[in-house]
């Protein structure tokens, strides 16, 4: 068996530091400066990924900042060189189609160095409060499952046909 070196990636600050609570020293901070250098510096020192999570609210505090994932992506694609951009994704934010055109876009600012985080969603009040409801675990997994099975073909660059539960 071949082993691959161990990789090593960081979190990206999306919604501020949640050490920001213990540590009176580290500011509360999920602006878009400080995520871009953070990962600036990630890449100087020679981290190899950075994931970028995607949240509608800011999970600890509704009324702290969030830094939106797939701009935040792009953006960092641009900026960056070597480090690999994962940007979190919940199928039932974006329909498949828009979301892999997204990807895709992503992929190509940042030439070939992005990757997807797939989180069937976890934070019920992110999506209750958005209108679109908390579905029981085993159909969530179902509905990403159908979600993938599109977005993965039309990245591959397929024209697709598909009729399924949750998608035609």
């Amino acid at each position: 068996m071949t082993t691959r070196p161990l990789r090593f990636g960081i979190w990206a600050l999306v919604h501020g530091s949640r050490a920001a609570y213990q540590d009176p020293e580290e500011p509360y901070d999920a602006s878009w400066e400080r995520n871009r250098d953070l990962v600036l510096a990630a890449e100087r020192l020679g981290y190899d990924s950075t994931l970028i999570a995607q949240h509608t609210i800011n999970p600890h505090q509704e009324d702290l900042d969030q830094l939106e994932a797939w701009s935040a992506a792009a953006a960092l694609a641009a900026l960056t060189s070597r480090i690999e951009i994962i940007a979190a994704i919940k199928p039932y934010l974006y329909h498949p189609v828009v979301l892999a055109k997204l990807a895709l876009g992503i992929e190509n600012i940042s030439r070939g160095r992005f990757a997807i985080n797939l989180v069937n969603a976890w934070n019920r009040p992110e999506l209750d409060k958005a209108g679109i409801g908390f579905a029981e675990h085993d159909a969530r997994y179902a509905y990403g499952r159908e979600w993938i099975t599109v977005v993965s073909r039309l990245m591959q660059g397929e024209r697709l046909t598909y009729k399924g539960e949750h998608f035609d």
